[in-house]
């Protein structure tokens, strides 16, 4: 299965709440629901776009190599506001 192809969106629905979506061809693709905010829904479309084209399996060891600098450089990850 594939993900929702580039760019994605993000807004507020007055009856779901925030929502995530890729073109308006697909639709809506994520409701976020009263439980996220809107800081949480651009932060979210942010990422995706801006990794847009790498594969999820780099994107997956990507993460794994972010973990271990943080777990190493723990000042500059409470800098960065994690």
């Amino acid at each position: 299965m594939e993900h929702t192809p580039e760019p994605w969106f993000f807004g507020h629905d007055p009856v779901s709440d925030f929502y995530v979506r890729g073109t308006p061809e697909e639709g809506i693709s994520l409701y976020l629901g009263q439980h996220m905010n809107m800081a949480d829904a651009r932060r979210i479309v942010a990422c995706v776009n801006a990794c847009a084209g790498l594969p999820t399996d780099v994107l997956d060891q990507m993460a794994g190599i972010a973990k271990l600098a943080q777990d190493k450089f723990p000042a500059a990850d409470a800098e960065a506001g994690g």
